[in-house]
């Protein structure tokens, strides 16, 4: 899962800043991979089970 550096954020934005970084996050990713994502995401029961934004923060993996 992404962790957010909540010291680089503004108090006024630390709510939206995870639902910012998981659609960040998605948007980065290969077709390929996006469209693994989603596939697993909808095997899980899509938005009735969690919204696609944390479904992206959370599965995400950033390796440096």
């Amino acid at each position: 899962m992404a962790k957010l550096n909540y010291n680089e954020i503004s108090e006024n934005y630390q709510n939206i800043a995870p639902i910012e970084c998981g659609m960040y996050l998605s948007s980065c990713l290969a077709d390929e991979d996006r469209t693994r994502l989603r596939s697993d995401w909808e095997t899980i029961g899509g938005c009735n089970t969690i919204s696609w934004w944390k479904w992206c923060y959370e599965n995400i993996r950033v390796v440096y």
